[in-house]
């Protein structure tokens, strides 16, 4: 409560006595207010790619949160824990991104205090606001209210909505037009004028893994004798426990791997995921490799690239690998409807288990209190899709992810 009265107060300070106080010429710079979740922050590449390309000359900033993710990979790091960065920016740095701006909204007088001065101090020209379109609009007025707050005085482009968010996904979902979060980012980029002279839209991922990382990843190959295995990485740890399928079911998915020699399974994820990483390694130590919280992420993305198949929950680590070109095998919650969350690649590749109270929109912990709907899903599914996806021929793979993406991509003409 006393965090909540804190807040009004200082949203009040900043939007009645401070608003529109910085009348200078706007500079040449752009802002970019999105999550700092890696997965979120993989699924707006395509939207920060058409940024850049319509505006080549500007200096693009992210301005984000420290989320859970973030602060547990710095807090093992060797900076101070006070200095919180993107880990995985360096993938998009500075080709897509040239900085980026991390704010702590535990600590709403640090806003006012540091994060201020720092925006009115670049003054930026435009605003893009990308945010998945099932915000809420008190959700997406908080966001606006906030960007006011900490100084942006120009046109905020991603805040309008073509009709109320709430009948739009179900009438969406019930006409097969889904909206994906990355088509949602991409629609909100579309607001500019600029970018909405486009006349072809593309979609890509332009990810720069660095050569360091592209070094580590082949020696870890060549230490293991990997170049003549098939290697299957692993990621079964998640930010948010409703998320998480059992370890019980991700043991079975190993144990049928390890049936046929010629499988090496890699284990991912963040640090705090290395005791289930542990789990795993027992079953066979030679065979199965524990690198969760073992390397930076521009090196998993170096790892995924090698590997054949990614199979893990819905998170970072499967847009990861999604964006170097890995198959993955999603395992999704009900948390949201159908094809709008899963790897854009990847989409068909998905295993969801259906139950009554999906999707449920809640991303802090299960509603219900059950979790069924990641509880209930069948082991004998997942196995089923590994070996579908693992026996699609590269021509088969490609026409099959060719054609789901132009399927998500129709929301973008209208045809929804």
């Amino acid at each position: 409560m006393k965090r909540y009265v804190l807040w009004c107060y200082y949203l009040v300070k900043a939007t009645v006595l401070e608003f529109g106080k910085n009348h200078s010429t706007p500079h040449n710079n752009i802002i970019v207010f999105g999550s700092s979740l890696l997965g979120d922050f993989i699924m707006s590449l395509p939207a920060l790619k058409l940024i850049r390309k319509c505006y080549p000359s500007y200096r693009i900033i992210l301005l984000t949160r420290a989320s859970p993710s973030m602060q547990q990979l710095n807090s093992d790091s060797n900076q101070e824990k006070s200095a919180l960065t993107i880990p995985w920016l360096e993938l998009a740095q500075p080709h897509l991104v040239d900085d980026a701006i991390v704010m702590e909204y535990s600590h709403p007088s640090s806003l006012l205090r540091d994060i201020r001065p720092l925006i009115q101090q670049l003054n930026p020209k435009y605003c893009f606001l990308l945010t998945f379109q099932a915000v809420s609009i008190f959700g997406l007025w908080k966001k606006i209210v906030l960007l006011k707050f900490l100084g942006v005085s120009c046109s905020v482009w991603g805040a309008r909505r073509r009709r109320p968010l709430l009948s739009m996904k179900q009438s969406q979902y019930n006409e097969g037009f889904y909206r994906h979060h990355v088509v949602g980012r991409v629609r909100s980029v579309l607001q500019s004028p600029i970018v909405a002279e486009l006349k072809n839209i593309d979609f890509e991922f332009d990810l720069k893994i660095p050569l360091s990382a592209l070094a580590v990843a082949t020696n870890l190959w060549n230490q293991h004798g990997f170049n003549t295995k098939t290697v299957i990485a692993i990621a079964p740890g998640s930010i948010k426990e409703h998320k998480q399928w059992p370890i019980e079911n991700f043991q079975k998915v190993c144990e049928y791997l390890l049936t046929k020699e010629q499988h090496q399974i890699l284990v991912i994820g963040m640090p705090g995921h290395h005791f289930l990483g542990e789990e795993l390694t027992k079953m066979s130590p030679e065979r199965v490799l524990n690198l969760a919280g073992a390397h930076s992420i521009s090196v998993i993305a170096a790892i995924l690239q090698r590997c054949a198949l990614l199979i893990g929950n819905d998170g970072g680590a499967i847009h990861l690998g999604d964006s170097v070109g890995c198959r993955v095998v999603s395992i999704v919650s009900g948390i949201e409807y159908p094809f709008s969350v899963e790897p854009w690649h990847n989409v068909h590749h998905a295993v969801r288990h259906q139950v009554q109270c999906a999707p449920c929109y809640d991303f802090r912990k299960c509603p219900k209190s059950h979790n069924r709907c990641m509880k209930d899903l069948p082991v004998n599914e997942v196995l089923r899709k590994i070996d579908q996806v693992m026996n699609l021929s590269e021509t088969d793979y490609t026409e099959l992810s060719l054609s789901q993406q132009q399927i998500l991509k129709k929301t973008l003409s209208g045809e929804s």
